[in-house]
């Protein structure tokens, strides 16, 4: 961005150059008159002017409506302002105004530039059945930057939403023949949330109701007319920059998860070889080590196992967040599948003194990935052994009909409120509840496991009260 900086105050414009050019990369020529000014617009284009409203030989803003009228846009700065001087200034078609009082002031120069920087390549549509309007907001918008496109009602609009999705805002009146402002508002976030299309309504009408439906519809914000440049480039700004921060924490929500999926990949071998090696040890050397020796080992060898399911747990996790989860099915006998799962466990439910029932009334193959669910049911019947008490019982259940397969966990644990039923499918959370034998967990595992079931089309419901125990049901299609 090649910039021109008028200002006969030498101070204020080394001051001004150092701040842009530190924060900036920006190319900038700077003048002290009218002459000056003159001279070096002749022979140099320029992608913004700023400009002192006052110089020694142009004391009423001459330099401005020089600038201005060569279609250069314009920041001016002052050491005055009240109302008549705004009025004075924003007649001149500049693009801002900053107040020189301040060393600030430099400052507050930088952030318009970069924000003007930032504007380019933006993309906004307006739409109106004024012609005078539309040419009025974009012209307003291209001072600033903008890129615009323009449409006569809402359908039109709709149909350019569609040719350019690149689209990165719309600002449309309520009052349009073919589809108003309301029924393009209602089209567009049936697609596009408001974090994803920022939507400002406008309407000439004072009746409060239309700013009130606008935004009860899914709007970012309302602009009644007539309505000033300064406004309507505020509220402009406002849904920009969301979308900006948006962005950015998508960016950051990124590279989080690279991050993790590499740590969690790379400490997986090490503990791999943890678990085998002392594993191998447990098996070999029983005989030769003393009960001390054999419980810290023992002690190793749990930790490794449990470590690798945490592991495990941030890659799922990990390929669930980047859309990388993959879902093999084929054709199988879900029953001899969930039948396996409760002989596993069954030790384990008899290690606590619970009592793990299982009734089957399916026995048709259906079509699902073995592994996968195979895994979703280990986290639920390991929970309901974690949170059960000792004496309890668990009740397992797989029934179904032509359509789908629905498989019952239900215990008698401390049961979930409905507050914490509400976040508890999100990753890394974990209700109130504590397991009532001291056991590990991570927040990760009913999350993985929603994501599994709604990756073959089914669901995972949960029914539960505090003191009555939880019934989690998995429901899956047959086909």
């Amino acid at each position: 961005m090649r910039i021109l900086l008028v200002e006969d105050s030498r101070m204020f414009s080394r001051l001004v150059e150092r701040t842009l050019t530190a924060r900036l990369e920006v190319q900038i020529d700077t003048a002290a008159s009218l002459v000056e000014t003159r001279e070096l617009v002749a022979r140099q284009s320029y992608d913004v002017a700023l400009l002192d409203l006052v110089l020694p030989d142009a004391h009423d803003g001459e330099v401005v409506d020089y600038v201005v009228g060569e279609g250069i846009p314009v920041i001016a700065f002052t050491g005055r302002f009240d109302e008549s001087h705004r009025e004075q200034i924003l007649a001149k078609n500049v693009v801002d105004y900053v107040i020189k009082n301040s060393l600030n002031s430099a400052y507050q120069l930088a952030d318009i530039v970069e924000r003007l920087q930032r504007n380019d390549g933006i993309r906004i549509l307006v739409v109106d059945d004024s012609a005078t309007m539309r040419a009025n907001i974009c012209k307003i918008l291209h001072a600033y930057r903008f890129q615009t496109i323009d449409a006569s009602n809402g359908r039109v609009a709709a149909e350019l939403l569609d040719e350019h999705p690149d689209i990165n805002l719309v600002i449309a009146d309520y009052n349009m023949p073919q589809m108003d402002g309301y029924e393009l508002l209602e089209k567009i976030r049936q697609k596009r949330s408001r974090a994803d299309l920022p939507f400002i309504g406008v309407s000439g009408s004072d009746n409060p109701l239309l700013s009130a439906r606008f935004l009860k519809l899914g709007a970012n914000d309302f602009l009644a007319k007539p309505f000033s440049r300064e406004e309507l480039y505020s509220r402009v700004l406002n849904c920009i920059e969301m979308l900006e921060y948006v962005e950015q924490l998508r960016q950051l929500d990124k590279q989080k998860n690279s991050f993790l999926g590499m740590a969690a990949h790379d400490l997986r071998n090490p503990i791999n070889s943890i678990s085998g090696f002392s594993g191998l040890l447990l098996d070999m050397s029983a005989e030769r080590m003393n009960s001390q020796e054999q419980e810290f080992l023992e002690l190793i060898h749990q930790s490794a196992d449990e470590m690798l399911s945490i592991v495990n747990d941030l890659l799922d996790i990990n390929a669930i967040q980047t859309g990388k989860l993959e879902i093999k099915r084929s054709r199988g006998s879900l029953g001899a599948a969930v039948a396996g799962r409760v002989r596993l466990f069954d030790s384990m439910a008899q290690q606590k003194q619970i009592t793990l029932h299982y009734r089957q009334e399916l026995d048709d193959e259906i079509l699902f990935d073995r592994m996968r669910v195979c895994q979703v049911l280990d986290n639920l019947i390991s929970n309901a052994i974690k949170y059960s008490p000792p004496g309890s019982e668990i009740r397992m259940v797989l029934v179904g009909d032509e359509s789908e397969a629905r498989i019952s966990i239900s215990d008698q644990g401390p049961g979930i409120s409905a507050e914490e039923q509400e976040k508890l499918f999100r990753p890394f959370s974990r209700g109130a509840a504590r397991p009532t034998g001291g056991e590990a967990s991570t927040g990760l595992g009913l999350a993985i496991s929603k994501r599994i079931i709604e990756a073959h089309s089914g669901s995972i419901l949960l029914e539960s009260e505090p003191g009555q125990g939880s019934t989690f049901t998995v429901v899956l299609p047959v086909n």
